[in-house]
């Protein structure tokens, strides 16, 4: 993985949170927020 990659990463992250049309702005916010999470959960190292 490089730094190119994170920006497709994000732009995934903020169409997931916007996919779905009835979600308010605090929906997408939320998802956005856990979808984020995720993410990087998944980029951490492990010791």
């Amino acid at each position: 993985m490089t730094q190119a990659d994170m920006v497709p990463l994000m732009c995934g992250v903020v169409y997931a949170a916007n996919v779905h049309p009835a979600a308010t702005a605090q929906d997408r916010a939320t998802n956005a927020r856990r979808y984020l999470v995720v993410l990087l959960e998944g980029l951490r190292t492990r010791a």
